[in-house]
C-alpha cells in the first residue's frame, strides 16, 4: 500500500496476501487465507524488531530515499515474506537464530 503526498512525506507498507482464485482480496472459503502486513508478521510472529512496531510504515521524502526504503522491504520481503507465503519458513523457525534464512 502506498500514501503519495506530492513534495511532502510519502509511505508505503508491504501487505502479504494469499487466497484461492484471481482476487487474493475476495471472500473465501479457503483455509490457507492469509491477509497480513510484512511489519505485522516480522514483529508478532517472528520476534524480528528491526522496525519500529508491527504496523511499520517505510517513508521517503526523495527518490533516492524510496530507492533505499525498497532496497530494505525487499531484502526483508524476501528473506521472510516469500518464503512464509511459500510456507517454507514457519513461526519458530527462528528460535535461536538471529539471520533470516538464505535467499536460494
Amino acid at each position: 500500500m502506498l500514501v503519495y503526498q506530492g513534495g511532502g512525506l510519502s509511505r508505503f507498507r508491504v501487505n502479504l496476501l494469499r487466497n484461492t482464485g484471481p482476487d487474493a482480496r475476495s471472500p473465501s472459503q479457503y483455509a490457507g487465507k492469509v491477509d497480513t502486513t510484512l511489519g505485522k508478521l516480522l514483529w508478532d510472529d517472528f520476534g524480528v524488531r528491526q522496525l519500529n512496531g508491527p504496523d511499520h510504515w517505510w517513508s521517503f521524502s526523495t527518490p533516492n530515499e524510496l530507492a533505499y526504503a525498497l532496497v530494505e522491504a525487499g531484502k526483508l520481503l524476501f528473506g521472510f515474506g516469500i518464503p512464509w507465503l511459500e510456507g517454507a519458513l514457519q513461526d519458530g523457525d527462528l528460535e535461536g537464530d538471529d539471520q533470516p534464512p538464505p535467499i536460494a
